[in-house]
């Protein structure tokens, strides 16, 4: 993010005017199979790590599907009820991506927590294996969206 001459380098969920919708639909659908292969995955394999990332894709996927959503109403026209138009739609859509990361966090803080007092064996292979699915549908979707 850039402003008054200096760059913070933020990382968000921005997505650029011009990105054709269909490759919308093809980053939320893949960050949604991702989510689930990972909550899966961290089940099956213990994993808090997977279980973490599968919220934080869950998170992406809402961003994403925010972005949409807010594009959409975005692109009305201002009227005399909104005279700014409805390019507020993109904040209350920001919002709503920030109580969902925080309310992910406090679960896995939580979560932590408990599992530092009583640790639980991880299966490795499993949490390899589903990471690697991860991070290839994150690949392709940083493709996608890439502008």
């Amino acid at each position: 993010m850039y402003h008054q001459g200096h760059d913070h380098g933020h990382h968000h969920h921005a997505v650029d005017k011009d990105l054709p919708t269909y490759k919308l639909w093809i980053s939320i659908l893949l960050n949604l199979v991702i989510t689930l292969v990972q909550f899966i995955g961290g089940l099956v394999s213990n994993s808090l790590a997977l279980l973490s990332d599968a919220g934080h894709n869950l998170n992406d996927t809402l961003s994403l599907g925010n972005a949409l959503y807010a594009r959409k109403i975005g692109q009305k026209k201002a009227d005399l009820a909104n005279t700014f138009g409805y390019k507020r739609a993109e904040i209350i859509g920001a919002f709503i991506n920030l109580i969902t990361l925080i309310i992910i966090a406090l679960v896995l803080v939580k979560e932590g927590i408990e599992r530092f007092i009583d640790p639980i064996s991880i299966d490795g292979s499993i949490m390899l294996w589903v990471a690697v699915i991860g991070l290839l549908g994150n690949v392709v979707t940083a493709i996608l969206l890439h502008s």
